[in-house]
């Protein structure tokens, strides 16, 4: 019986010592583990106006106590998150998405675009209508697709003759063969078609060939042609007094090689080419070939003298080798004009000397018909002054009253680097004259006393708005890249930029 007692109790014993176990283990704190870190699978997505994605997010480390996250944009007007990360496009723009860990507060950013429903093409053009194009040689067709923001603006090209004529992706005519050919144009939505007639001609033999022109580029057929520079003038004269240029057609002029003292025989006003009559030409326009052409004076005699016309020096021609000193001549290595307006829209004004306005002379009749330069494209390059009396202008020269714009791509660059230009390295602007700059470049000009890039001397202008002078050297003191005179002359500027010039400071007002 008490043998029975001592298990019983025994028994009893152990049930307790087993229940006070498993209460101790249920008590016991299990650890915590922080959030470190939280992730997005990608930073940055893109979507339409009324479209959704989904972002996913990681937080880590994976067994991370508490994974509770929030999401936010910083734009709801652009795009919206709900709390599983799904993300939906209101309106075209760009909205920041943040989901943060309710541990800690880590967070994640991804970037979302929206983009406006596609805008179909309405409709296709190409420019120019119709193109000359002469064998082995090539001609771009420009392709407007309408509107302008159209979603998908891809489209394709064909010939309807590949014998005479061929055209790859972008738009570039070769001709083939003598003939004409059909190249249409075909938008990839919704294929509107445009197209553009091509007429191939053989090479000509021909120096120069000139054409009567709606603008600055070749237009049909040549007027004329010619092996020298004096007898396509002669002939474009005789147009006008034909009444070939009504309507303000233009005469544009093609050099296909190089035209110099040799080709061009007896020179007059010591200039290689001499538009000087008034009244007797059109609005002219020098060009070169596809291949380019060029007007060598061959520093013999300037290259261009221009008084009483408007003239155009456009793409694919360069004047070169102009150099006025060699015959006591002070002004305009490379042009010299008056009374005249020039514009330039491509081509290369290179390697001209004169005591002033090596590479253009911009000059003062003395009659109240001064004479203007634009300057929209092209290069005026490596012209230096030369001569014992004060040099200056190596690039350009504007005299009293005269103007000069640059804007576009035009650049005017290394000129006067020989060290012998005084002042005004790259423009040289003469009292009472303006220089106003809304594009282009300047850099690389030289002067020794001031102005490495720009002069402005007593009682002249500069207004700049936008562009750049830059890397032209001056002495410190003399303005590298800009100086103007203390003596009544004007300066303002709202853009552009006149830093990194050599010489302190480079802007000296």
């Amino acid at each position: 019986m008490n043998e029975r007692k001592i298990l019983k109790e025994i028994f009893l014993f152990t049930m307790v010592c087993i229940a006070s176990i498993s209460c101790c283990k249920k008590d016991e704190i299990e650890p915590v583990i922080p959030v470190t870190d939280i992730k997005f699978n990608e930073n940055a997505v893109s979507l339409n106006v009324g479209s959704q994605t989904k972002l996913i997010s990681d937080v880590i480390p994976n067994n991370a106590t508490n994974k509770k996250i929030t999401w936010k944009s910083d734009d709801e007007n652009i795009a919206t998150v709900d709390t599983n990360g799904l993300v939906t496009g209101i309106s075209a723009g760009t909205a920041v998405i943040t989901v943060t860990a309710e541990d800690g507060g880590k967070t994640a950013a991804c970037t979302v675009t929206v983009t406006a429903t596609s805008i179909p093409v309405t409709g296709i053009a190409i420019s120019p209508a119709s193109i000359n194009v002469e064998i082995n040689k090539t001609e771009k067709i420009t392709v407007y697709v309408l509107p302008a923001n159209a979603t998908n603006k891809k489209v394709s090209w064909k010939s309807d003759d590949e014998n005479i004529a061929t055209v790859d992706t972008n738009g570039l005519v070769t001709g083939i063969s003598a003939g004409t050919a059909v190249i249409t144009v075909t938008a990839k939505d919704g294929g509107k078609t445009a197209t553009c007639t091509v007429t191939v001609t053989a090479i000509p033999n021909s120096l120069i060939t000139w054409h009567i022109s709606n603008s600055n580029n070749i237009e049909g057929l040549p007027a004329g042609t010619a092996q020298k520079m004096k007898d396509a003038l002669d002939q474009i004269k005789k147009a006008k007094t034909a009444n070939k240029f009504a309507g303000n057609k233009k005469a544009v002029i093609v050099v296909n090689g190089t035209v110099n003292p040799t080709t061009e025989g007896n020179l007059y006003n010591n200039s290689l080419v001499n538009i000087t009559e008034a009244g007797v030409y059109p609005n002219i326009v020098l060009r070169g070939s596809s291949s380019g052409g060029t007007l060598d004076a061959s520093n013999k005699a300037r290259v261009l003298n221009i008084v009483n016309n408007n003239v155009i020096i456009a793409d694919n021609i360069t004047l070169t080798g102009g150099n006025t000193v060699v015959n006591n001549e002070n002004y305009g290595g490379g042009v010299y004009m008056e009374k005249s307006s020039l514009e330039m829209i491509g081509g290369t004004i290179s390697n001209c000397i004169a005591l002033n306005g090596a590479g253009i002379y911009i000059s003062n009749d003395k009659q109240s018909i001064h004479s203007s330069f634009s300057m929209k494209g092209g290069v005026i390059k490596n012209c230096k002054t030369k001569g014992s009396a004060s040099k200056s202008g190596a690039g350009i020269f504007v005299d009293s009253y005269c103007s000069f714009s640059l804007s576009g791509n035009g650049l005017i660059s290394n000129n006067g680097t020989d060290g012998n230009t005084d002042t005004g390295g790259g423009i040289s602007v003469n009292g009472w004259a303006k220089f106003t700059m809304s594009g282009g470049e300047i850099s690389g000009n030289k002067a020794t006393e001031r102005g490495g890039g720009v002069d402005i001397a007593g009682y002249g202008s500069f207004t700049i708005s936008d562009g750049k002078i830059t890397d032209n050297t001056a002495p410190n003191g003399g303005g590298s890249g800009v100086y103007i005179s203390p003596y009544g002359a004007i300066f303002s500027q709202t853009g552009g930029s006149i830093s990194g010039n050599h010489g302190n400071p480079d802007l000296k007002i």
